[in-house]
């Protein structure tokens, strides 16, 4: 099946639209800082706390994001803005330690953070990290973006490659500076396996965003990399979470809210 992701994007935004007016009771659309126009997925600047899903979580979740001066990106008040998604999708989960509804194992979480960033001087940033008792795992979720970003190949990026990355990378099947500038976004996510598991998560019907990631796995991974890459739909996370009795509530309204 062809992915169409203009078809993908437009029902998404429709869904978020009558989500503003149905279900929060805004009425007045926000503003694209970058169009510098109003749009019905958008909330008012002001009113941008509504992204996160209201409930015993959000105060406390924004009274963090407050007091942790967690940068939020400018396009939060966006209804689909994946880092709101992503704050509504871990927090709950984090805070009652179930760490088991998004990796499949029963490990205990020590540590966590959103917006992470491993390496101050490298700056690649992960929507989340968690720490368990076990092991380090890392995240990158999408949402309606289009694409993973790529970088354009001239002799100041592929020195960059060469000095920073191409040895994080060597055990890596077939790579070359070309290939890594083209998925730059994944292979700079992937630079960190050695560090522990690497996640990306998406929506299910992100077949195009799916094909990328199985692609690069088939080609460029030795099993012993494979096991060290997971693709996580979001779907499957809501519904393992939907089983819990104090989460089911919640995550009625973040699938709701985020899954048509």
């Amino acid at each position: 099946m062809d992915f169409n992701y203009k078809t993908f994007r437009d029902n998404i935004l429709k869904s978020l639209s009558d989500y503003k007016i149905n279900t929060l009771g805004i009425k007045k659309n926000g503003m694209d800082t970058h169009y510098k126009k109003e749009y019905p997925h958008i909330l008012p600047k002001d009113k941008e706390i509504y992204n996160l899903i209201q409930s015993e979580y959000s105060l406390e979740l924004w009274d963090l994001i407050k007091r942790y001066k967690i940068k939020l990106h400018k396009e939060f008040h966006h209804l689909n803005s994946s880092q709101a998604l992503c704050f509504n999708l871990f927090y709950p989960i984090i805070k009652e330690n179930r760490a088991n509804l998004i990796i499949g194992e029963n490990e205990n979480i020590i540590g966590w953070n959103f917006e992470f960033v491993p390496d101050k001087l490298e700056k690649t940033n992960f929507d989340v990290f968690i720490q368990t008792d076990k092991n380090n795992y890392y995240f990158e979720i999408k949402y309606t973006e289009d694409k993973f970003s790529s970088k354009e190949i001239n002799e100041a990026s592929i020195k960059r490659y060469q000095e920073i990355y191409e040895n994080k990378l060597k055990d890596f099947n077939g790579l070359t500076a070309e290939i890594f500038l083209e998925n730059y976004q994944i292979f700079r996510n992937l630079s960190y396996i050695g560090n522990g598991i690497i996640n990306f998560i998406f929506l299910k019907s992100r077949i195009d965003l799916d094909k990328k990631i199985k692609d690069i796995i088939e080609l460029n991974c030795n099993k012993k990399l494979q096991k060290r890459i997971k693709i996580i739909y979001i779907e499957d996370i809501v519904n393992n979470a939907l089983s819990v009795k104090e989460l089911e509530e919640y995550f009625n309204i973040f699938s709701k809210k985020y899954i048509m």
